[in-house]
């Protein structure tokens, strides 16, 4: 693990293969109200074929200090602003969700710092239903219960306890990501700007970024491909991480 510090406050990472400048460098994003632990899995895959690994807390999530950011440019701004404090020139960046978008808006911003995208749960808009962002500001518990429900795909009920006891944010941390997320209307221009390798990956049973979406954003960047999920729902890298993993693999 490493901790950095990025506009005065902390950033904790997780991850491996740090030392060695030689390897590719990989940065993983995670959802609003969630952290690094939905990517550890692929993580300690990836740092094992080879790659400098940093899976991260978003300000405010997590181990990360600082306060939460509601707007997906102030995020990517961030995000360059972490490659900086971690001396890397350029990454592969993997976002799920909210994670997603960061990444799309930081590649297209910042083309000379990645060299790989790959996006997870994602669509060009993301609104969130009136009534998820109504309980993340009012009432946490019934907007983990909403996203648990709205995440499902094909997966029993028991693979999702551990994506409920990821979603442990601070009063205000959720409800800033999905406004962030809901509030984004850039991502059709910043995806056709995007110019490096890309894969879309998507649970063709996700209810929160439905497989139209994940296509639409595909079909968008102009060197990017698409990787169908059978089955899976929202959390594709806690339910289906070996074939998230596959995909992963086939850009970072």
């Amino acid at each position: 693990m490493a901790v950095f510090e990025v506009n005065g406050a902390s950033v904790f990472a997780a991850g491996g293969g740090l030392t060695d400048r030689s390897r590719p460098a990989v940065v993983m994003l995670h959802g609003a109200g969630m952290d690094h632990r939905v990517w550890i899995w692929c993580c300690r895959a990836l740092v094992q074929r080879g790659r400098r690994v940093l899976a991260v807390d978003l300000p405010a999530h997590g181990r990360s200090g600082g306060p939460p950011l509601a707007r997906i440019d102030a995020l990517a701004d961030w995000l360059i602003g972490l490659l900086d404090a971690a001396a890397i020139d350029r990454a592969g960046l993997a976002g799920h969700s909210l994670g997603a978008l960061i990444a799309l808006d930081a590649a297209a911003r910042h083309p000379g710092r990645v060299h790989a995208l790959a996006l997870v749960g994602a669509a060009l808009r993301m609104p969130v239903h009136p009534k998820l962002l109504a309980a993340a500001h009012d009432d946490l518990p019934a907007a983990v219960a909403l996203m648990m429900r709205w995440s499902r795909g094909d997966e029993p009920e028991a693979a999702l306890r551990s994506d409920r006891r990821l979603i442990d944010a601070a009063p205000g941390v959720l409800s800033a990501g999905l406004a962030a997320c809901d509030a984004y209307q850039q991502g059709d221009e910043r995806a056709r700007t995007v110019r490096c390798p890309a894969i879309v990956v998507a649970g063709t049973h996700d209810r929160m970024t439905p497989m139209e979406g994940a296509r639409a954003l595909a079909a968008a960047i102009p060197a990017a491909q698409i990787a169908p999920i059978e089955g899976a729902g929202h959390m594709l890298p806690l339910t289906a991480p070996r074939h998230t993993l596959a995909a992963l693999a086939r850009v970072l």
